[in-house]
């Protein structure tokens, strides 16, 4: 497995935006795209949940077969159709590399998954750690932990170091959107 990198967005104030008007401005400026996975957040296994990946949303939703797998949607009115349903949700879409990035040129045009999450009882993030440790050997140190109600999650071999993340096209809408919104990035192998 290659690096991967992780990029967390968390408002200063949970469910002051709808999630309608953060995807419609998200879809209509183009800085993701179709089609969206929507589902639950958490993925147990065994006795033990674990925040589910966007990444491994997309894919659960091709694979199927699991409690809870999340399904594959192609408008965005059902996929917000989808998630109104629950109290805890996730809502995973494709984001160019172009999007997520200050210097898209200067790097390969893979996309990355980002997922917008919802907790209305909390959950706890973890950032140094494996969200999932069947995915990853070893312990790694905590950069932050801390409860969280809504958060975005951006994911995947492209997705940027947080150097390369800060001014782009994503960071800027995300800052209109929840002003002030704590971002923390992570780097795992």
């Amino acid at each position: 497995m290659g690096v991967l990198f992780d990029i967390y967005c968390i408002p200063e104030k949970p469910f002051s935006v709808a999630w309608s008007t953060i995807l419609h401005k998200l879809v209509g400026d183009g800085i993701v795209r179709p089609p969206f996975w929507a589902g639950h957040p958490l993925r147990t296994i065994v006795t033990t949940s674990y925040l589910r990946s966007p990444e491994l949303a997309s894919i659960q939703a091709k694979v199927g077969g699991e409690t809870d797998t999340p399904q594959e949607l192609a408008s965005l009115d059902e996929a917000l159709a989808n998630v109104a349903r629950a109290d805890s949700a996730m809502l995973a879409v494709e984001v160019p590399a172009s999007s997520l990035r200050l210097k898209p040129q200067n790097f390969h045009p893979m996309s990355s998954f980002l997922g917008l999450y919802r907790f209305p009882a909390g959950h706890t993030l973890t950032v140094g750690e494996p969200a999932d440790p069947f995915w990853e050997g070893g312990r790694r140190e905590v950069r932050w932990r801390g409860d969280v109600f809504e958060l975005l999650w951006i994911e995947g071999k492209n997705a940027p170091l947080r150097e390369d993340f800060e001014g782009s096209v994503f960071h800027l809408a995300i800052q209109e959107l929840w002003p002030g919104c704590l971002i923390l990035a992570d780097e795992r192998l």
